[in-house]
């Protein structure tokens, strides 16, 4: 009967008092996985909306750049063709030769066409308005000068012509410097804007940059960190499994030495 009692109480120490509090802990950290796991994916949520809007604003930035550099070259177009145009109209009026006037025709049609293109490039800005309305005056003036030329050059013809003339050229190469200088106000003011574009667009690319950063750093950090507590979990439940077996084989051995 004392053996017994001894065995029975062998029995009672080799039970598992602490096993409602070990399957507690591993539940919590299956928990702690599972929240750890579904924070990821809502990271990576934020993130993809995130980054999707600042790429659009990227992309809408990037274009202004573009659009800022267009109107820059039509300036350039402006400037080129006008100039070629006043050197055609000179040549003519120097040698009388009628195979120039074509192509000063062609390029008072071309100057038009690109001063209608750049109030349309410029819409969205009220004070380049006011200087295409400007520049599109000065050039209506330089051609009135030069065909005013025109017309005199073939009036007199060239013995008389060229001393009636002066006074225009004078006129068209001051009504030139006006337009340049128009132009250069317009370009010194597209530089701005190309300046102040360019910089927002580096800072909305740094940005998306930042945002894929921080939101991937954080979401790899809870998939991580879900790893590293199924990985806890998992040993634990090993751990608990060799405890239990170690005890069911010392019971086992308990009872045998009891029979």
């Amino acid at each position: 009967m004392s053996l017994q009692r001894n065995a029975q109480q062998q029995m009672s120490n080799l039970t598992l008092p602490n096993r409602p509090a070990r399957e507690f802990t591993s539940e919590r950290i299956g928990r702690v996985a599972h929240l750890a796991m579904v924070l990821a994916v809502i990271v990576l949520g934020i993130s993809a909306w995130v980054s999707y809007r600042n790429i659009r604003q990227l992309i809408e930035r990037e274009q202004w750049v573009d659009h800022t550099h267009a109107v820059l070259i039509e300036l350039e177009t402006v400037v080129a063709t006008a100039s070629d145009g006043v050197t055609l109209e000179r040549g003519y009026l120097l040698n009388a030769d009628e195979s120039l006037l074509p192509a000063f025709q062609a390029r008072q049609n071309e100057l038009t066409q690109q001063v209608r293109s750049l109030k349309e490039l410029t819409a969205d800005n009220p004070s380049q308005q006011t200087n295409i309305a400007d520049l599109s005056s000065q050039l209506a003036s330089e051609f009135d000068v030069l065909s005013e030329a025109l017309a005199i050059r073939r009036a007199v013809g060239s013995a008389k012509g060229n001393f009636a003339l002066s006074d225009h050229v004078t006129r068209s190469r001051e009504m030139m410097d006006q337009i340049r200088k128009t132009i250069a106000t317009m370009a010194g003011e597209e530089n701005r804007l190309l300046q102040n574009r360019t910089e927002a667009s580096k800072a909305s690319f740094k940005k998306v940059i930042g945002t894929l950063g921080v939101t991937t750093a954080i979401a790899i950090g809870m998939v991580v960190l879900s790893y590293l507590l199924i990985r806890r979990d998992a040993a634990h439940r090993r751990r608990t499994a060799a405890e239990q077996n170690r005890r069911c084989s010392c019971l086992r051995t308990t009872r045998a030495d009891c029979e």
